[in-house]
């Protein structure tokens, strides 16, 4: 017997929720906008949560919005016919992949000394290019830090090892990853289980917008808190 093809039924308040969310996106992102003297268009590179809340809160009381783009777009407008304000299209028009927006007073001599000051080490992901060559040394130096029982971790992943008296052994040198060269799964995963750090978060500032006339805002020129 066919299956029934009535509509399927979703609950009100799930779409409720969701496009409260949209809405409240939409409304902060155009009163950030109307409020503050500068939009700043910016460019994420490894971006992880944990770094966008740092990065916030020291920027505070500027904001950073960082939300689904056709959103933003909505918000600022796509064009001169339905354009928030006068020139800020381009900005919104730029709105893609990892991209963010900054709304503050700070001039941007200011804006990349915040940026330049915080760039936090991080693991790697696969696909990313190595910043430095990881090379490690033939013997149980290279892996005497860990125990034992990972020595078939490591030995899955590529590593040349064996076990002696109870301490991994590298039986050769291994060349982890290369300068300038896009990391493999085995590398990424070697490089977080060695607990190094070959990557930083990075925040450029791709393009920004000047406003004419900003809503009186005491105060909001942002800074460490």
């Amino acid at each position: 017997m066919p299956r029934s093809k009535r509509a399927k039924v979703v609950p009100g308040s799930k779409v409720t929720k969701g496009t409260d969310r949209k809405e409240k996106l939409i409304q902060k992102t155009r009163a950030a906008c109307a409020q503050h003297r500068y939009v700043y268009l910016l460019d994420l590179e490894n971006c992880r949560s944990s770094f966008l809340l740092s990065l916030r809160q020291r920027l505070r009381p500027s904001q950073l919005i960082y939300g689904n783009n056709k959103l933003l777009q909505v918000a600022l407008g796509n064009g001169p016919q339905d354009e928030l304000k006068e020139g800020i299209s381009r900005i919104s028009k730029q709105l893609k992949y990892e991209k963010c927006l900054l709304f503050t007073d700070l001039p941007e001599s200011e804006v990349k000394r915040h940026f330049a000051e915080f760039q936090p080490a991080d693991f790697a992901k696969a696909g990313s290019v190595a910043l430095s060559t990881v090379t490690l040394a033939e013997g149980p130096e290279a892996l005497q830090n860990w125990p034992h029982s990972m020595e078939t971790q490591f030995r899955q992943l590529g590593l040349p090892t064996i076990l002696k008296n109870g301490a991994i052994h590298l039986l050769g040198n291994y060349t982890v990853c290369t300068e300038g060269e896009a990391l493999t799964p085995a590398a990424a995963q070697l490089l977080k289980k060695l607990d190094v750090k070959t990557t930083r978060f990075k925040v450029n500032i791709e393009d920004m917008w000047t406003n004419p006339d900003p809503l009186e805002n005491e105060g909001s020129g942002g800074g460490d808190e």
